[in-house]
């Protein structure tokens, strides 16, 4: 299954954010990406200055202006030089996550899983999949991940048993 990535460079030192083409941030069209002036994507401050440090960071879960869905994004430095250039972004969706934790070896339990990720912090969360059928909950799962993200998987019918 295809599956659709939007994704983008922020670059700092130009003040520019390349998609196909460069789209300057001081002047841009486009209101639905006005986290760019307002930083309000989602990114704690402890995770920028992370990201100064070289490694890929993941966002809070935050509303896609776009979209007006749940994302969160993966941010990854570019330096040159051994200085930061700017900025990899991908967003994750409910369907980039629904392919990361389909059951491929077991689909019939994926019609009876419940999965979500919730960020601890905002409270905000992307449900992934839903039960067709939530009779009852035997099996439950909870796991903290790095970055204040939380796991939660349950069943929903007592077939999960079975497999």
């Amino acid at each position: 299954m295809a599956e659709e990535k939007f994704h983008y460079y922020l670059d700092l030192n130009d003040r520019y954010v390349y998609f196909y083409e460069p789209v300057n941030v001081e002047y841009f069209a486009m209101n639905n990406w006005s986290f760019l002036q307002s930083g309000s994507i989602g990114i704690d401050r402890k995770d920028i200055e992370k990201v100064f440090t070289g490694r890929t960071v993941l966002s809070s879960i935050y509303q896609d202006q776009r979209t007006k869905q749940n994302v969160m994004s993966l941010l990854t430095p570019v330096y040159v030089a051994g200085q930061l250039k700017g900025i990899v972004l991908l967003d994750i969706n409910k369907n980039n996550l629904r392919n990361i934790f389909y059951t491929h070896d077991r689909p019939l339990l994926w019609r009876f899983l419940n999965v979500t990720l919730t960020d601890t912090d905002s409270g905000r969360d992307i449900i992934i999949n839903q039960s067709e059928d939530n009779l009852f909950q035997y099996v439950s799962y909870v796991h903290d991940l790095p970055g204040g993200m939380r796991c939660t998987g349950n069943s929903g019918h007592y077939h999960l048993f079975f497999f």
